[in-house]
This record gives structure tokens, C-alpha cells and sequence, in this order.
């Protein structure tokens, strides 16, 4: 987190340029905001999360001149690090090292989107660097998942082993959490939102038909929570 790797294609800089462009300090996560609830564990993780990224950290529920100043130093930081990500492109590198890796083995690639998004959000490789570009619009796939997306995309037309199959997140976590699984899961009530170490108890899966006919399945997940003295089965999902 927060390290970058020199792009040969580009000499002189990181893979930032290519895969992400220059954005501004907010894009760039060098502003980092803590929302409630602010227990000691949370605050404590969240600050060293900043320190690794060279980010500013602060509470949301800060004075305006508390936003004022981290706002000032989140810029300074930003300029500092040359206007590049704050959590880094080594990433980038480590990830295409190990598909290069899997696909020399003739290895099955899968990528993963969010529900019902199947194949959406992929952008071409030369989008990536185009600050117009929302990366983060949270369609389809996560920012970095797109560049990995439009890497792999770009890499068929040149190389063979670079299909990748498409897969709902729903469909992956199906089979990665069968019940009886020991989970980490965000339990979120009008008093508290925390993670919280459970089993799951029960799946549950939902049709939906679209206007076109085509059937999709979203999945759900019933947890009973190792520190619950009442109902066995939280209400998560």
C-alpha cells in the first residue's frame, strides 16, 4: 500500500500515468475521511492506513477549520508525491507479473463484477489516463479492477490465454461462503455499523427477470454472530 513501481514503457514514471492519468488530491485519496462510528480501533486503523498512503486523515465529524487545514496539507501531500495515486502502482505490477504467470500455466482467468453488472464498466486502455473518465463510478467493477479489465482486454488482441471468464460477485461468494463458514461481516443498525466474526447459517438466492427475458440470481447470507445472545440468525446480507 502506498508503493509504486517504475513503468518501462514509460521512463521516468510509474504505472499511475498509464493506468490512472492526473487526477486531483480528493481522486487520489489524499484526503482520507473517517465516518462514524469512531471507536479506538477504527481511528487507530484509519490513521495507519493514511500514514502508509502519505494521506491526511480526518473525522468527518471535524470542525470546519479542522477540514480547512487537513484539506491545505492533503494538496501539499498530493504535489509532494507528484500527483500520484496515494495508495500506489506497485499493485499493477504484482498483479500482471502473476497473470502473465497463470496464463504461461494455461491457467482458467475469472473476473469478478458487482451484481448484475456482469461485463459492464470495462473501459479501453487508452480511457484510463483520461481524467473525464470516472474510474470510480462504482459500475461495474472497483477503479483498479478496471484497469486490470482494460489491461487483460488490450493483452488479447496480442496474446492467446487471455480470455478471461465473467462472473457475478454474488456467484463467486456463493461458493467461497457455504453455511458453517467462519465470516467477518458488516452488521449496520441505526445504533451501530461495526464488522463483527461469524458462521454463516443459511443462503438464500433471489430471481429477477429483466424486461429482455434474461433470468439473474443475487445471493444472500443469513450470519449468526459469535458475540449474539439473541436470535441466532442476524438479519445480514
Amino acid at each position: 500500500l502506498g508503493k509504486h513501481a517504475d513503468d518501462p514503457q514509460n521512463p521516468g514514471k510509474c504505472y499511475c500515468a498509464r493506468i490512472y492519468g492526473e487526477r486531483d488530491f480528493r481522486a487520489f485519496g489524499y484526503l482520507s475521511v473517517l465516518k462514524a462510528p469512531y471507536t479506538d480501533d477504527r481511528i487507530k486503523k484509519h490513521w495507519e492506513k493514511a500514514a502508509a498512503m502519505n494521506a491526511v486523515p480526518i473525522r468527518q465529524d471535524a470542525t470546519d477549520e479542522e477540514k480547512e487545514a487537513a484539506t491545505k496539507k492533503a494538496v501539499e501531500q498530493w504535489e509532494n508525491m507528484g500527483r500520484r495515486a496515494s495508495w500506489g502502482c506497485a499493485w499493477y505490477k504484482r498483479w500482471f507479473d502473476l497473470v502473465c504467470t497463470a496464463v504461461e500455466k494455461k491457467q482458467r482467468l475469472k473476473a469478478v463484477f458487482f451484481p448484475r453488472q456482469v461485463g459492464y464498466g470495462i473501459p479501453r486502455m487508452e480511457d484510463l489516463s483520461n481524467c473525464e473518465v470516472d474510474l470510480w463510478d462504482g459500475f461495474g467493477c472497483g477503479g483498479s479492477q478496471k484497469a486490470e479489465l482494460a489491461t487483460a482486454s488490450l493483452m488479447q488482441k496480442q496474446h492467446s490465454g487471455w480470455h478471461y471468464e465473467e462472473v457475478d460477485v454474488t456467484a463467486f461468494l456463493k461458493d467461497e461462503f457455504p453455511p458453517g463458514a467462519q465470516v467477518d461481516a458488516w452488521h449496520e443498525t441505526e445504533a451501530d455499523a461495526r464488522w463483527r466474526k461469524g458462521i454463516v447459517v443459511k443462503q438464500m438466492d433471489k430471481v429477477t427477470k429483466a424486461e429482455s427475458g434474461e433470468e439473474s440470481t443475487e445471493f444472500f447470507w443469513q450470519i449468526k454472530s459469535d458475540d449474539d445472545s439473541g436470535d441466532p440468525r442476524m438479519p445480514w446480507k
